[in-house]
């Protein structure tokens, strides 16, 4: 698998929507879109800016490296009420590695995205923003969202 990503500077975006505690390896997360999300959807679609549906994962200060709050909502504008039971977080600005493919292609794309092209490539996960990574998900399509920054690279000793 070959897929070079686009790098965008994106500006903020808010995404209104349920918070949970998971771990990716471990999280059904059809079902948690499906029982979870779903509950609110009508209230949350009425405030959508685009009409998609955002997968963030946020890190969280805690012993367990593999758990996230993961953030399952829509982009909206700068939100003034946030109903009851939902929470409105912010995808940070910054520089992104975007990754476009058919859903059925997820797993294997995000594996190549962390394990084969950012090693290879000029770029290092971005660990100062708050989020690991953001999905979008429509009509079938998906957007990997991976927060870089140019890599550091060590430099040879002069002396």
């Amino acid at each position: 698998m070959t897929i070079e990503p686009r790098i965008l500077e994106l500006d903020t975006i808010p995404v209104l929507g349920i918070l949970r505690s998971v771990n990716h390896a471990a999280t059904d997360f059809q079902a948690l879109w499906d029982r979870d999300f779903m509950v609110y959807h009508d209230q949350i679609r009425k405030q959508s800016i685009d009409g998609a549906y955002y997968g963030v994962s946020f890190r969280v200060e805690i012993d367990n490296a593999d758990v996230v709050e993961y953030l399952a909502g829509m982009a909206v504008r700068e939100p003034s009420i946030i109903p009851e039971g939902l929470v409105a977080r912010y995808v940070p600005a910054g520089l992104y590695a975007l990754f476009e493919f058919d859903f059925k292609d997820m797993n294997n794309t995000i594996g190549y995205a962390l394990e084969s092209w950012l090693p290879a490539s000029p770029y290092e996960r971005n660990h100062s923003v708050s989020i690991t990574d953001f999905l979008i998900f429509g009509r079938g399509q998906v957007a990997f969202h991976l927060p870089v920054r140019e890599a550091h690279t060590a430099q040879p000793d002069r002396n």
